[in-house]
This record gives C-alpha cells, structure tokens and sequence, in this order.
C-alpha cells in the first residue's frame, strides 16, 4: 500500500503538546486528514490518530489501523516526514513554522483534496 504523508502545520509552542497536523492519502485514492504528531510529558513524539468528541467530551479515534504493523508502518511515515519537514526549516534560516504559518509547497498534491480539512479548532490552542 502506498501511503503520501502531507504535513499542513508544524506549531513551534513550547506549551502545546500538538507538535504538528497530518493527512495521508493511500494508494492516492484515499485521504484521511487529522494526525497529531503530539509530544508526552517526557519530551517522547508519538502520532495521535483521528479523533473525534463524544457527547460525554471522550474522544475516540474516527480512523485506526487494524493491525500492528500497519499502524507501525504508518506511524514511521508520518514521524519520517515530520522530521523531514523539521530538518528542511531549520536548515538555512534556523526558524521554525510558527502556528499561523503553511507550509504551501506541501499542499500541491494531486491526489488529496486537502481544502475540505478544517483546522481551525487545533489553532485556537
């Protein structure tokens, strides 16, 4: 299975565990948008999978692989590309994507239609 991994936002907030927004696009005929690449308590980076709120205010993940190796292979995708993104700011210029910022060379890709992801609650952190 091809996956396409698309980073939107790389938040720069020493004070929001979200470190940044993810979509991925399979086989380029299937897009899912909303992976957190999140930070723990202890500095650790892991991938948050889409999730939603319950009338109780839980939240439950909308998408989630089911087996351990797809969700391996998954994770490392987006951490990968992450990193990437990271490496590729920070070389030059030593800045990092604030929150308001895009990243629009990202969100060129033909087989995702990114304009229907909202992102407009994550900012508001």
């Amino acid at each position: 299975m091809e996956i396409k991994v698309i980073i939107h936002r790389i938040y720069s907030n020493p004070c929001s565990n979200i470190k940044a927004i993810a979509s991925i696009s399979l086989n380029g005929e299937f897009a899912i948008h909303g992976f957190k690449v999140m930070e723990n308590i202890n500095g650790g980076r892991f991938v948050a999978m889409p999730s939603a709120k319950n009338a109780q205010g839980k939240y439950y993940d909308v998408f989630h692989p089911l087996s351990k190796e797809m969700r391996l292979n998954l994770t490392e995708q987006i951490m990968d590309e992450y990193k990437r993104r990271l490496n590729t700011q920070t070389k030059g210029d030593c800045s990092v994507i604030s929150e308001q910022e895009t990243i629009p060379e990202q969100l060129d890709m033909n087989d995702m239609d990114i304009n229907q992801y909202k992102e407009d609650e994550e900012v508001s952190l």
